[in-house]
């Protein structure tokens, strides 16, 4: 049976498969483990389960869509319409199998299938995105402890442009404001941000598409661009929300390269082995520059012939420029162009506006279909952005990049404090901070459990930083110099010294 497009049904097949007796069940296809430089657990989310209230029967099916959810449940049949028919089509992929109840399913891990005794199931959680356990874990700590000072969450200080939350004050009470607006943004934010791509990264011939910020475009990107069981490429260390929202979205085919332990740029002949003998030829290749989590900026020639193999492969490439004004010695962020390349951007590092949620895709004009298709995903997961933040976007980009940049040399100082906090591990341990926020140091041989090392930098010395494994890279820690101003800084930084003195010398002393 054929992949589904994005929003299409078979409602023929699925009503010949429940009118089926399935005598004997098949064994649920296992995802590929990462290749590259990274093998773990694999979330194994091509099946859904669904539990037939009147049979109590499990139905595990890879292609699901509302005439089997509205068979299975006629009492909620009232509430299912086409949001529903198109959500569950974008998720699309292959067969239907049925399983009896006993015994209830269980997880998948790698090529383990476990038997769950507990009791239906609505006990159970989604199996998609469970693997990265650090953003859950890094907000407890924050918040079992007050007094915890963080260099974890990847924010910045500042607050909008003064002038623009003066102006929001002002047009709160326009009904507009609370209405809502076209799918793919106001039309005068897209306005000005074609004109700011055109003037500023030399982006002709793109369209843009405004978002509850750049995370959620990736994922509308991902449900836009892939199937289920479609294979994709990160480079490690990976920013892990992009990796979740693959795993979330049924890409189970994740290839992990390698990047180059001194400069953490990607790997592009390993990419280029990857793009010629992987079969299929993988959907998409995701970076991002500068990185997060690494702080590494990749040369302009070295982005071009990543996009060259994708161009030549026929993969797509996506590159998520959040970070495009945190740049450092001198260093110069550019964009590239092409039918094949989607660029991601946000206004939540550069103007201080992570809660207002606001980002944009800019994608070519020259892709068929690509704007019809994204406009179905979102209008299935936001609708639209919050009105009052394109508003604030929109006013926010009178202030000009020169705002940014002022507020961005400040960050210069931070940097620095906290690679003298961090030299305690040594000279050749710390990496990246050319661009973005962030630095990646690699924690001892003899401490390298990096989830146990954030815990007790929290626990016992006041300071929280990301656990590196969460990225696919295990061993390392990523800390973030964008959240606190100088003076806090200072303190926080003090802290982290401290501590990192005593892992390497004494390791972690309760």
């Amino acid at each position: 049976m054929g992949r589904a497009k994005c929003g299409e049904t078979r409602p023929s097949f699925l009503s010949q498969c429940l009118s089926s007796n399935f005598a004997a069940p098949l064994t649920p296809p296992l995802p590929r483990k990462h290749v590259g430089s990274r093998e773990g657990l694999v979330n194994p989310w091509g099946n859904q389960l669904v539990t037939d209230l009147r049979s109590s029967e499990v139905v595990v099916c890879e292609f699901f869509n509302p005439n089997l959810l509205s068979s299975l449940l006629p009492s909620f049949h009232g509430f299912l319409g086409s949001p529903l028919e198109l959500f569950f089509g974008l998720l699309g992929s292959l067969n239907l199998t049925a399983y009896p109840t006993s015994p209830v399913l269980g997880s998948w891990r790698g090529e383990e299938v476990k038997e769950e005794e507990e009791m239906g199931s609505f006990g159970r959680l989604a199996r998609r995105a469970v693997e990265t356990d650090a953003p859950v874990m890094v907000k407890e700590l924050l918040r079992g402890n007050k007094d915890v000072m963080s260099l974890a969450q990847g924010v910045v200080y500042w607050q909008p442009p003064e002038a623009a939350l003066n102006k929001i004050k002002e047009i709160v009470w326009e009904p507009s404001i609370s209405k809502y607006g076209s799918d793919d943004g106001l039309p005068e934010l897209r306005e000005a941000l074609l004109e700011k791509l055109r003037r500023e990264n030399k982006l002709t011939n793109s369209s843009v598409m405004v978002t509850s910020g750049a995370n959620q475009a990736f994922v509308n990107l991902v449900l836009t661009l892939c199937d289920a069981g479609d294979s994709v490429v990160m480079f490690a260390p990976y920013y892990f929300n992009s990796y979740m929202s693959f795993q979330m979205t049924g890409v189970t085919d994740i290839l992990v390269g390698a990047s180059n332990p001194e400069t953490l740029h990607p790997d592009v002949d390993w990419l280029e082995k990857t793009l010629r003998e992987n079969n299929p030829i993988p959907k998409l290749v995701s970076v991002v520059n500068p990185g997060n989590p690494s702080g590494a900026f990749i040369p302009k020639p070295m982005l071009q012939k990543i996009s060259e193999l994708c161009r030549n492969a026929g993969a797509w490439l996506v590159v998520d420029n959040t970070y495009e004004y945190f740049m450092y010695d001198g260093m110069e962020h550019y964009c590239l162009e092409g039918n094949h390349i989607v660029n991601l951007f946000s206004f939540s590092k550069a103007y201080g506006m992570m809660g207002w949620r606001v980002g944009y895709i800019a994608y070519p004009n020259e892709a068929d279909g690509l704007h019809a298709q994204l406009l179905k995903v979102q209008d299935n997961i936001p609708i639209c952005a919050s009105i009052v933040g394109q508003r604030l976007a929109l006013y926010a980009l009178e202030a000009g990049p020169e705002w940014i940049r002022e507020r961005v040399r400040d960050l210069v100082k931070n940097r620095e404090l906290l690679m003298e906090a961090m030299s305690p591990l040594g000279e050749d341990a710390v990496k990246g901070g050319e661009g973005a926020i962030y630095l990646w140091a690699k924690l001892p041989e003899k401490c390298s459990d990096d989830f146990e090392v954030v815990r007790w930098l929290a626990n016992k010395h006041g300071v929280a930083v990301i656990p590196g494994s969460a990225s696919g890279g295990p061993g390392y820690i990523r800390v973030s110099f964008g959240g606190l101003k100088e003076s806090d800084t200072r303190l926080a930084a003090e802290r982290l010294r401290r501590g990192l003195q005593e892992l390497v010398t004494e390791g972690m002393v309760q």
